[in-house]
């Protein structure tokens, strides 16, 4: 995928992806899906994007440590 506007799929693909892993309990894989569409949103320059995955990213960290502690 070369041009911004497959990119902007593919980045979309993989934070849907990740939404259906948190959803179904993969927190592990779901984490990877959310970081590879915030990687492809900081490629492409849509950084509104990326921040948006990048707190859902932290959402999910917070929520392990949080089990973890508790």
């Amino acid at each position: 995928m070369n041009t911004n506007g497959e990119r902007w799929a593919e980045r979309e693909l993989h934070r849907v992806h990740g939404q259906i892993l948190e959803r179904r309990g993969q927190r592990r894989e779901a984490a990877a899906s959310y970081r590879k569409a915030a990687e492809v949103a900081l490629q492409i320059g849509a950084l509104p994007f990326g921040r948006r995955t990048e707190a859902r990213l932290r959402s999910l960290r917070d929520a392990d440590a949080s089990k973890a502690t508790g």
